[in-house]
């Protein structure tokens, strides 16, 4: 996932995604929107969100 450099949208919401969520998300440079919202992840540290420059919205409720 964290080869799609370009990505700028990221709906992963409500699909019983497990386990934790990939630091690789962090090449994921254009992204604006992440929602990663209704699944069953878990985070260690969401220090990797601060390459995320462009990201407006992140939901991972």
């Amino acid at each position: 996932m964290g080869n799609l450099s370009n990505l700028n949208i990221l709906h992963l919401d409500e699909n019983n995604l497990q386990g934790q969520i990939p630091v690789s998300f962090a090449n994921l440079t254009q992204l604006s929107l992440l929602c990663l919202s209704s699944n069953n992840l878990s985070v260690n540290s969401l220090e990797w969100v601060v390459n995320l420059t462009k990201l407006i919205v992140l939901s991972i409720s």
